[in-house]
């Protein structure tokens, strides 16, 4: 018998399979929920009382009395790890919504209808039938977009997230419901699993992930322009066969992103777009095939049949040629005799490649018109080759649209000697000249020739990138538009710079620059940097080609350094100022297009209530009010970043249920904005003040060296890798960066310490000043406020997430007065012995004093946060479920805390050995404090071998009965110090991932 997602996600049914598969670890974990619930009641009566330590410790004396082995521990870990990652599939499932293909059809269906039609009468008639031709201008623009970024978010396989997705639906990868048996199944291999990998995932396998994704939007799309010619056949009988809707795209930076990043190189970016090239290539070739022998089978459509045919073998070959290309890239191509083959192969097939769409979609309107020439139409026919013309017209040679990225900097280095500059571009002793000179370029550039010996001699990589663009418009695909994104973009210089070398490489009327408001100066003058722009006639002259002007929100960066709500508000005043530039010029016809790449967790935008709430709050109603009234037409684009935003496209039900979730938002609100007066913007003073009393606060805190010291204690040492991008920026010709500056460890990991300490600073610090200003007037603004209350309730999400309590232990964990006095009622001796020799390694650093200064700034803040989130009731904002977390988030902050401890008291068993030139035995206590034990254990392991090597009598003439101490062999130092710590650490970092599996996401 088949059960709904809703039956097999109970808790009672998936805690009686989870206690089939792991019995003792069950009882193990009953026991530890009635050891916390003691200690959070005695707490309620102490406030010196720490329910967190006292658990850690109470299991660390379970550890040491042999009464809790370390496969017991595994077993447990297993068990909060399984639960965890159900929990997620339960949030999940709410946060979709409904997933059956057959509703969303429906739903679906009534989205465009409501689009056909104007001014819906009051008692929910469909309003007034548009004509066809304003019906087709609807359908047939760009309304919204998904972009897919590879964000190192990779906590769990494929396969995982597949398994997430079908128990969020209820549904197997095919769209069958699932029995309980086979919930039951996919449970068992779930909790069994390892979340997470101690290998770092690479750029390839972060590829084929998104590649996955994508693949399954494209057959949600299907089903999207299905729907669409559905409607428009019922309601414009005679015209709807001419249709081809677009209203979603698809981009990707998978293998283009390039920002803070040199371990990709121009072939890995060139092969990156061959590769989705020659996918899409395929997908259209069987496409036609398969029409072809269809259409074979009746009689009048030969020239149809021929047409086809002639374009399906065209993309045999084309397909064939790229897969050898491909596999060329991804050889060596650093030489020039290699770079020069490889050249001379494209040069020569120029002349017969596949470079436009255009002829594939002749050949599909062929077999339309001769379909349609017909004394019985076969419809159903013609709405499947619409459908494929449809695909063929949005994506042209590509599976997914092409946005490339690099950072500010590479593109100032790139124009620095071209025009003298000797400092910043916003340099204000220097600004005006350093324009004039561009201006002066841009005047006079011509377009240059290049070869691929041009890129290979290149050293600049934002020269190399356009240069690479201009290869894949000449021999991938002449047609699609590549996004041109700037990463830390902060002055219209850059903007132009970007231009300039658009219009050297000859690029400019098929690539779209992009600047990306993300730091706060760009937070703060982001609509001057684009009104400076408009002033630049290059510039206009530009957009006015392109039809469209592009730019990017990075609400992740932006959270990390004003905190998270500060920059949703700062990105929002951006859009309303920008709204009245753009309505004092001249625009007619230009498109705004406005890609917001937040995240996938609550620090870094991704409103954790719905979908609806997710896209309102990075795109508030006011701001598309605003830029309504000023006669703009915005498309919204969205990042869905790693694993963790691929999961709503891991399965096609999920994909076909998340797009119909956004579609519903966007047309909804493209046509049919909202303008309700909200006292949030009417009062400026109080909505001002607010923004910059929380925006202080994080100013402070980032600058704040405890606060740096705090994230450099663990680092990223916490959690597994998750990607192929490297934690800190590199640099190209690297300046004075401060590396130990928060601004210089990127926002996935700074966010991922934050909610691995358990405390999601980002997402709320500062709100708590914020309120406790005026605590009245803040009950009267969300009472009247849907923008205050959607920024709440994001705020009280990460409230109800966090822990000071499991902070504090963290804290302790440096804490030499804690150490010694557990020291003092320790019973074994040699224990306590290990507590006070820990003790008098954690004297110096000052890391418990650093952290327990912050420790006092969240304190203090948290206290005014609370009380303003009680007065409103917050609480009742969030889903039903959001408790359901505990106690096992409780439990895992413990369990790791109880895991340090131990690993931390065999690190005062270490043997001594003699310092060597590239570290000593302080560096290795140092690393393992930080638990960098990657490295501590390498040099351990290699300092003391567990095997020797030895010679035979034959090899040198003699015997030798002599050995030298540095020959001995170091088992027994394996098997009870390396080994232990070893898995103790693994067990540390597969909490990391349960955790990140509550919160919703990494970092």
């Amino acid at each position: 018998m088949t059960v709904s997602a809703e039956r097999t996600l109970t808790p009672d049914e998936l805690c009686r399979i989870q206690e089939s598969i792991l019995p003792e670890a069950c009882a193990l974990r009953g026991e530890l929920v009635a050891a916390m619930e003691g200690y959070q009641e005695e707490a309620r009566e102490s406030h010196l009382q720490s329910p967190s330590r006292q658990l850690a410790i109470y299991l660390s004396r379970q550890v040491q009395g042999g009464r809790v082995t370390q496969k017991d521990l595994g077993d447990l870990v297993h068990l909060l790890t399984g639960n965890a990652f159900l929990y997620r599939a339960r949030k999940l499932r709410r946060y979709v919504g409904e997933t059956g293909i057959a509703e969303n059809t429906r739903l679906l269906t009534a989205v465009f209808e409501g689009l056909a039609h104007e001014n819906p009468t009051s008692e929910g008639g469909d309003g007034v039938l548009l004509p066809f031709a304003e019906f087709r201008a609807r359908v047939e623009r760009e309304i919204f977009g998904i972009v897919i970024t590879a964000h190192p978010t990779f906590s769990i396989s494929q396969r995982l997230t597949r398994i997430l997705a079908q128990l969020a639906s209820g549904t197997d990868g095919e769209g069958v419901s699932l029995s309980g048996d086979d919930v039951a199944a996919l449970v068992r291999e779930a909790t069994q699993a390892a979340h997470g990998d101690a290998k770092r995932i690479d750029l390839e396998a972060e590829n084929a992930f998104a590649l996955m994704a994508i693949g399954n939007i494209h057959a949600a799309l299907e089903r999207v322009y299905g729907v669409i010619l559905d409607v428009a056949s019922r309601l414009y009988p005679e015209d709807w066969r001419t249709l081809t809707p677009r209203v979603l795209t698809v981009a990707s930076w998978v293998g283009y992103d390039l920002d803070g990043r040199s371990d990709i190189g121009w072939s890995d970016t060139l092969c990156a777009r061959m590769v989705v090239e020659a996918i899409q290539i395929k997908r259209y070739r069987d496409a036609l095939h398969d029409f072809a022998e269809e259409l074979d089978q009746d009689e009048g459509r030969r020239s149809a049949v021929d047409a086809l045919r002639e374009s399906a073998l065209r993309l045999v070959r084309s397909h064939d040629e790229l897969c050898a290309e491909i596999e060329t890239l991804k050889t060596e191509m650093s030489t020039p005799d290699a770079v020069a083959a490889f050249a001379r192969r494209l040069s020569a097939t120029l002349p017969t490649r596949l470079v436009h769409v255009a002829e594939l979609i002749d050949a599909v309107n062929t077999a339309i018109a001769e379909e349609c020439a017909q004394e019985s139409v076969r419809e159903d026919r013609v709405r499947r080759l619409s459908v494929l013309r449809a695909e063929m017209a949005n994506f042209g040679l590509a599976h997914a649209h092409t946005h490339v990225r690099i950072n500010a900097n590479q593109l100032t280095n790139a124009i620095r000697k071209q025009i003298g500059l000797d400092g910043a571009p916003d340099d204000s002793t220097n600004k005006r000249r350093f324009m004039r000179e561009l201006n002066e370029l841009l005047d006079d550039v011509e377009t240059v020739a290049i070869n691929f010996g041009s890129i290979l001699s290149e050293n600049m990589s934002a020269r190399r990138i356009f240069m690479v663009v201009a290869k894949m418009l000449k021999y991938v695909d002449a047609d699609e538009p590549v996004r041109f994104l700037i990463a830390e973009c902060n002055t219209s210089f850059t903007v132009l710079c970007a231009l300039y070398f658009a219009k050297l490489f000859g690029v400019e009327s098929k690539i779209d620059i992009s600047p990306l408001f993300e730091t706060p100066v760009a937070m703060e003058h982001g609509h001057d940097i684009i009104g400076e722009l408009l002033e630049n006639p290059h510039y206009r002259d530009y957009i006015r080609v392109r039809g469209r002007l592009c730019i990017q929100t990075g609400f992740s960066d932006a959270g990390r350094y004003i905190g998270q709500v500060s920059a949703s508000l700062a990105i929002e005043r951006i859009r309303m100022l920008l709204a009245r530039r753009l309505a004092k010029h001249d625009l007619v016809g230009i498109d705004l297009v406005i890609f917001d790449t937040h995240g996938e967790s609550i620090g870094r935008g991704a409103h954790p209530v719905s979908f609806a709430d997710r896209l309102d709050y990075t795109y508030p109603p006011a701001s598309r009010a605003a830029f309504a009234r000023a006669g703009v037409f915005v498309k919204q684009e969205v990042s869905f970043q790693g694993g963790d935003g691929y999961v709503y496209f891991s399965t096609p039900d999920m994909a076909f249920a998340t797009v119909c979730r956004l579609l519903t938002h966007a047309v909804g609100k493209a046509y049919r904005a909202d303008d309700d007066p909200d006292v949030f913007y009417e009062d400026t003073d109080y909505s001002l003040d607010f923004f910059l009393t929380a925006k202080d606060f994080n100013d402070r805190l980032i600058d704040n060296p405890d606060y740096a010291g705090m994230l450099n204690l663990f680092g990223p040492n916490l959690m597994y890798p998750t990607g192929s991008r490297k934690v800190k920026r590199q640099y190209e010709g690297a300046g004075a960066a401060d590396q130990s500056h928060p601004s210089q460890i990127r926002a996935i990991p700074h966010n991922s310490i934050l909610q691995q300490i358990g405390y999601l600073s980002n997402s709320m610090s500062g709100i708590g000043k914020a309120i406790a200003k005026d605590p009245d007037r803040f009950v009267e603004i969300f009472a009247a406020s849907d923008r205050c209350r959607r920024f709440v309730s994001l705020v009280a999400s990460a409230r109800n997430l966090s822990n000071l309590d499991a902070m504090n232990g963290y804290v302790a964990l440096y804490d030499p007065v804690i150490w010694l006095r557990r020291a003092f009622v320790e019973k074994d001796p040699k224990r306590a012995q290990q507590m006070q020799l820990l003790a008098r390694l954690l004297r110096t650093g000052g890391r418990h004093e650093e952290m327990n200064r912050v420790l006092r700034i969240f304190l203090n803040d948290t206290l005014n946060l609370d009380r303003g989130l009680e007065a409103v009731k917050a609480e009742t904002m969030l889903p039903d479920m959001a408790r359901a977390c505990y106690p096992d988030l409780d439990l895992l902050h413990a369990v790791r805390i109880a895991l340090i401890h131990e690993i931390f008291l065999l690190a005062t068993q270490l043997p001594k050995f003699t310092s060597h030139q590239e570290f000593t035995m302080d560096d290795v206590i140092s690393d393992i404090l930080h638990l960098d034990l990657d490295h501590a254990l390498e040099v351990l392991c290699t300092t003391f071998p567990k095997t020797v090597r030895t010679f035979g009598a034959e090899l040198f003439g003699e015997p030798a009965s002599y050995q030298s101490d540095d020959s001995q062999s170091y088992q027994r130092e394996h098997a009870e110090l390396f080994e232990p710590m070893r898995q103790l650490y693994d067990l540390v970092r597969r909490v990391s991932t349960a955790i990140a599996h509550i919160v919703g996401a990494v970092g």
